[in-house]
């Protein structure tokens, strides 16, 4: 299996429309991501369990909670390590708090009132083997959250959300031109045979990085016009420059969510501007 790309599957969240992969590693399987749902991790373990192989480990990709929280769940009575960079592990701690008293009453009952924090923390390009694949963390930064990473098992690339398919975007951790840098590195990293397992929307190839770019640019400069309108015709205008970009409105909650704060962004680096 060294010499081939492993058998992956994708299970796609019910309640919220976010992936987990499980990857078969011979010897049993890794899970890449844990959902957000008690129901969705439930989905997973369920996966997980008609393999008839053990779970080896859990590898999360960045600190947002429908990537970490549903952990505890898929995990229940095994002894299986979180895995994750020491950077998201700590925004994970960080801001778990703030999430349980945002996302919490979002979600009622299926959101998990026991999560699970990675465990087993790893270091910038380091290389874990789990049965009979390689795999290795690099880490991005602050982008689309405030720590990304990628794990890749030779040509397949775990890119969390620093890659989205088809689906509308979150920006409200405030990293939008960073998010940009980052996508210009990982398309200069990539060749044709790499594949993006994305944390939302179906797998693609590498023209998915330049649709994520004009995204997130789009997504930017309708905020940037809207800054001195009303609210709503604000959020009327930003939503109607970027709803073209997705094929859906799943998840356009996301986008509205990230309306306001980055308006405050935007206006405080300009008040900083001016100060200068």
């Amino acid at each position: 299996m060294d010499d081939m790309t492993p058998l992956i599957t994708r299970v796609a969240g019910q309640v919220m429309s976010v992936n987990s992969y499980l990857v078969d590693a011979g010897a049993g399987v890794v899970v890449v991501d844990a959902q957000l749902c008690v129901s969705d991790a439930r989905t997973v373990r369920v996966a997980v369990d008609a393999t008839g192989k053990p779970l080896l480990a859990v590898l999360v990709t960045h600190p947002h909670p429908d990537h970490y929280a549903g952990a505890a769940t898929l995990t229940a009575a095994l002894d299986v390590p979180i895995v994750s960079t020491a950077t998201v592990a700590a925004v994970i701690a960080r801001d778990d708090a703030e999430k349980d008293r945002i996302v919490g009453p979002m979600m009622g009952e299926e959101w998990p009132t026991k999560r699970s924090f990675p465990d087993t923390l790893v270091e910038d390009g380091q290389t874990l083997r789990y049965g009979d694949i390689d795999v290795t963390v690099s880490s991005w930064g602050p982008g689309e959250s405030h720590a990304d990473t990628v794990w890749a098992v030779g040509d397949a690339l775990f890119v969390g959300d620093l890659v989205y398919h088809d689906e509308h975007a979150y920006l409200a951790d405030g990293h939008g031109s960073e998010w940009l840098e980052s996508l210009t590195r990982l398309e200069a990293r990539l060749t044709e045979a790499s594949t993006l397992y994305v944390g939302h929307g179906a797998p693609g190839r590498v023209g998915l990085v330049a649709a994520q770019r004009t995204y997130v640019e789009t997504f930017l400069r309708a905020v940037e016009d809207a800054l001195d309108l009303d609210p709503a015709e604000g959020e009327r205008l930003v939503l109607e420059a970027i709803r073209p970009l997705a094929g859906n409105d799943g998840l356009l909650f996301l986008a509205q969510l990230s309306i306001e704060p980055t308006i405050a962004m935007l206006r405080h680096a300009e008040d900083r501007s001016s100060a200068s």
